[in-house]
């Protein structure tokens, strides 16, 4: 089984005592952790599954314009200006990411990863078949997708999982994500038996970070409009010639599939735990995300990565406090970890507590490679 983390990891299985002491503090704050069965844990009981991925992407996904997003305010004129717009510099953003790329197929590489786990885990009596097609001949999709399951139930198969695959930069941060829809039904009735979609973000897990799909390119953007994206948004993945975006892109397929093969009820890893606890905080699923934590923390105690996702779910959940203690834990386990000193310097400024130490913790993070946040340098830096 693959071993991923978030980027910025390090193990240190000399921390394992240092992990133990949060135990305390990690049950007073959720209580005590379920057995949690994988939703798709249906697979693994069939005679003859086949299963497909759909992948139509080899090139990453570029959609970092926010113009189309923030003319929609204005109505259809709006929306047909920024679309324009948008499109525009969304192949000039394309260019240049894909300039650095070079000869590297993120799809291929992203569905070679998922292969291999499928194959490994699935059994010897699955079959990988191909994926839904399109709906020409028939009246309808459904009635496509129905003859589909039909036609593979006569030829032995009782379970189908169908998987599809998506990644790309999105948003005006420029956020790198890669993502697996999976759906697994009954043959050939085509019950529906489970459904789950598995999200991955690149670079590390923030305090600042909104709980929100930046892949959602059609909702207007009431909250904090804008028509330009950050500075850093596309320099971040070009300016080594592309060697963390090829990095942080594998890492992040690996926690995708990790976090699928959890999903369906395979063996539990630290990393599909971890891949499953994030996903849950982003649908704002709090304390199941807590729990999901717990238990990948319990597995690899030394791992900072996971302590620091607990923590940013603690804060999101209002629970700050308990976030600020379990960072500070883990910055004694890891203390050169990037993420922790500014996810720390944020909750301080934020509740305008020790802005002294919020100003520490904010420049050592700067040292670390963190990138600088307009908020942190208003509210921790000194006017020259």
């Amino acid at each position: 089984m693959m071993r991923t983390g978030m980027p910025g990891r390090t193990c240190h299985g000399g921390h394992f005592a240092a992990g133990l002491m949060l135990a305390a503090l990690l049950l007073f704050v959720a209580g005590c952790a379920k057995d949690l069965a994988g939703n798709g844990v249906a697979v693994r009981n069939a005679a003859r599954p086949a299963w497909s991925v759909s992948n139509t992407q080899e090139e990453m996904m570029i959609a970092l314009s926010p113009v189309r997003q923030t003319l929609q305010i204005a109505g259809s004129a709006g929306t047909v200006l920024g679309a324009g717009i948008s499109a525009a510099q969304n192949a000039a953003y394309r260019r240049e990411i894909n300039g650095v790329l070079g000869n590297f197929a993120p799809g291929l590489v992203f569905e070679e990863l998922l292969a291999v786990a499928m194959a490994e885990n699935l059994g010897t009596n699955a079959v990988r078949v191909q994926p839904m097609g399109t709906a020409a001949g028939y009246n309808s999709a459904r009635e496509a997708a129905k003859a589909r399951w039909a036609g593979l139930g006569r030829a032995g198969y009782d379970q189908v999982l169908d998987l599809t695959l998506t990644h790309g930069i999105f948003g005006p941060e420029g956020v790198l994500v890669t993502r697996a829809v999976g759906e697994l039904r009954a043959l050939p009735s085509g019950k529906l038996l489970w459904r789950d979609t598995i999200t991955a973000h690149g670079g590390p897990v923030l305090a600042c970070d909104r709980l929100s799909d930046p892949t959602n390119q059609l909702t207007p953007n009431i909250t904090s409009p804008r028509l330009t994206i950050m500075p850093n948004a596309v320099r971040q993945w070009t300016e080594d010639g592309g060697v963390r975006l090829k990095t942080e892109f594998e890492q992040s397929a690996e926690r995708t599939v990790e976090g699928l093969l959890n999903a369906l009820g395979f063996a539990e890893t630290p990393d599909g735990l971890l891949a499953l606890g994030w996903n849950a905080m982003q649908r704002g699923q709090h304390d199941k995300a807590h729990e999901l934590l717990q238990r990948a923390q319990a597995m690899d105690p030394g791992r900072p990565d996971i302590l620091n996702v607990m923590a940013v779910n603690l804060a999101h959940n209002e629970q700050v406090e308990e976030a600020v203690s379990v960072t500070g834990e883990l910055l004694k386990m890891q203390p050169e970890y990037g993420a922790a000193h500014f996810n720390l310097a944020w909750w301080l400024a934020k509740g305008k507590k020790n802005l002294d130490e919020a100003k520490d913790h904010y420049a050592k993070a700067l040292a670390l490679g963190l990138p600088e946040h307009r908020f942190l340098r208003k509210r921790l830096q000194s006017p020259e």
